[in-house]
């Protein structure tokens, strides 16, 4: 059973973020601060703007609004266990959101009309839909968790700059300790209450009336819900929660630009809306007879991003000098019209794509030739 409490967080205005000068493009792809226009870049693990709130929660934003042009914002949320749930229960009217567990355990309630309502305890690789009018909500489990969430159209961090405070760390820690220098516990309670009806600008609309569902059942609610123990599938519409658990959602390969490529789409643009599509990309190494030098450029006419999870990722990016070598965590975001090539320098190196609009098979697809 998890025990669920509502708690709110105090409201910070940041000065810090009302500039909206437009960063000029640097002579490099590694970059520490998420520029504010589109350009190519990549952030190294635990870079990228970054802001606390609460005493241990800290958001990360190596794509927002302002560098992908409005497509997508993709975060990353890292916190030890949680007391009560992540955020008060609430929806979206504009904004398609999306959770995907990169490390411990998280659980992630969604609720319709239509569908009633569905959580899950979600490990490493599992994955949850939350399209506009769903009502959610979501608890950070173990003591070292990080999410990834996209939410498009860009520009929803917006909210969390209003809600937060910016976070820097020496030692580039994912979240503050749970102690003080002195040994002290760091005081874990929730701050005092702000009210939640003034959030509507932002795009989220409170949900007073819910109430978490408690009745899990090896790590699905319903009981009856197939969860690592079933395939999981996609909804043919894109007003339907949906949840996929790891290597349990459909899966394409194709190996025709001279490596492996294995497609696990977790969004696609129908069941977005045709806001975005998204999933994990695994790749092998080149084969014996292909080298780097022969793969051809692509060139989309919609923004991408990728985020390491595992292996090495081998980049080139037209505009830029050299290949670059992308590991664990770290993000590179790809504008439109822009011309690059990847390649795997481990065996099974896996990433988790996101696109704006268009379907990610088609980029594998049209490396052909």
């Amino acid at each position: 059973m998890i025990e669920v409490r509502k708690f709110t967080i105090v409201i910070h205005v940041l000065s810090t973020f009302a500039s909206t000068t437009l960063a000029a493009p640097s002579s490099s792809l590694w970059l520490r601060e998420t520029p504010q226009s589109p350009q190519p870049y990549i952030i190294p693990k635990l870079a990228g703007t970054s802001l606390l709130a609460g005493p241990n929660v800290v958001y990360r934003f190596p794509v927002t609004g302002n560098s992908s042009g409005g497509a997508f914002t993709l975060l990353t949320t890292d916190s030890p266990a949680l007391p009560g749930s992540g955020v008060f229960p609430h929806t979206h009217r504009i904004h398609h959101e999306n959770f995907y567990c990169s490390k411990g355990r998280c659980a992630l309630w969604a609720a319709t009309n239509a569908t009633g309502d569905n959580a899950r305890i979600m490990t490493a690789g599992d994955y949850g839909a939350v399209p506009q009018n769903t009502t959610h909500t979501f608890q950070l489990i173990d003591p070292d968790t990080m999410l990834t969430g996209v939410i498009a159209p860009g520009g929803f961090e917006k909210l969390f700059f209003f809600m937060g405070q910016p976070y820097e760390s020496s030692t580039d820690s994912p979240f503050p300790p749970l102690t003080n220098a002195d040994g002290s516990v760091v005081d874990k309670d929730p701050p005092p209450p702000h009210p939640v009806d003034g959030l509507e600008g932002f795009d989220v609309y409170a949900s007073p009336s819910y109430t978490p569902r408690t009745d899990f059942e090896n790590g699905t609610a319903p009981a009856t819900a197939p969860w690592h123990n079933a395939p999981n599938t996609l909804p043919s519409d894109a007003k339907t929660p949906y949840f996929i658990a790891k290597n349990w959602g459909p899966k394409f390969l194709n190996r025709a630009a001279g490596f492996y490529q294995i497609v696990t789409p977790l969004a696609t643009s129908k069941t977005s809306g045709g806001l975005f599509s998204e999933g994990t990309l695994t790749i092998s190494p080149l084969f014996p007879d292909v080298a780097a030098s022969s793969l051809p450029m692509l060139n989309l006419t919609q923004p991408l991003a990728f985020m390491m999870e595992e292996g090495a990722m081998m980049v080139e990016v037209e505009g830029y000098e050299g290949v670059e070598m992308l590991v664990e965590r770290d993000v590179l975001f790809v504008p439109k019209h822009t011309g690059f090539k990847y390649w795997a320098a481990r065996p099974f190196t896996k990433a988790l794509y996101v696109r704006w609009r268009g379907w990610f098979g088609w980029v594998v697809n049209r490396r052909r030739g």
